[in-house]
């Protein structure tokens, strides 16, 4: 009689014994896995049977993270400059070429990983910083100090309602939106959800926004546009 194997199931366990507590402990896992070519079936075999022995080995099948670029910005030789929204930092300087120190080189590399711009917290704070349009030039902002102070207290009300307007009123609702100088700082009040979280990014990709990962200081960033 003929037939065709089109799944195969694989299990494997190994029993562990605790003298000290006089307990035995039973690992067990098990695969099942569809079958394309039954021809392949002794390979599907050998294949489940080798992750199910690094499993019970204690080992993991994911690649590790790469490691994230390492920068400490007080090894970079900032100036100080003059914008259309006050004072910030730049390196390098005006007219000048940068030095391609490894600081500086995994710096842009950092920012190049976050869309061109990030908040970082230092020892004195925590620091905005951004990409210029010419790929090589950084500048950066403190968060909180008086220029920003300044800046939210007359906050661009139009742009500000403007970027507010472009959530539904039941997202809104989950929102605060705060000005920081040229950025929009949206943060939530409560606990969003995956689904409103999808929904929230994707309006934020919308207006060229982005999420930032800071812990308990996460938030969304939207530019201000003038």
């Amino acid at each position: 009689m003929a037939f065709k194997v089109t799944k195969l199931t694989v299990g494997k366990g190994k029993t562990l014994a605790d003298e000290k507590a006089g307990e035995w402990n039973r690992e067990y896992f098990e695969i099942e896995a569809v079958i394309e070519d039954e021809h392949q079936l002794e390979l599907a075999k050998s294949s489940i049977e080798a992750l199910l022995d690094m499993w019970l080995r204690g080992e993991s099948i994911m690649e590790p993270e790469p490691e994230k670029p390492s920068w400490d910005p007080n090894r970079i030789k900032w100036v100080d400059a003059q914008g259309a929204s006050g004072s910030y930092q730049r390196y390098p300087p005006e007219g000048e070429r940068a030095e391609a120190t490894e600081d500086y080189k995994n710096m842009l590399a950092d920012l190049k990983a976050h869309n061109g711009k990030l908040s970082r917290k230092e020892a004195d704070g925590t620091w905005f910083y951004w990409v210029f349009q010419d790929a090589a030039t950084v500048g950066r902002k403190k968060r909180g100090g008086k220029a920003e102070s300044a800046a939210q207290t007359q906050p661009q009300q139009p742009q500000l309602d403007k970027i507010k307007a472009a959530f539904p009123q039941d997202l809104q609702a989950l929102l605060s939106f705060e000005t920081h100088g040229e950025l929009c700082v949206i943060k939530a009040r409560q606990y969003l959800g995956s689904e409103n979280f999808a929904k929230i990014a994707s309006v934020v990709r919308g207006l060229g926004g982005e999420y930032v990962s800071a812990g308990k200081d996460s938030h969304f960033e939207v530019p201000i546009q003038r």
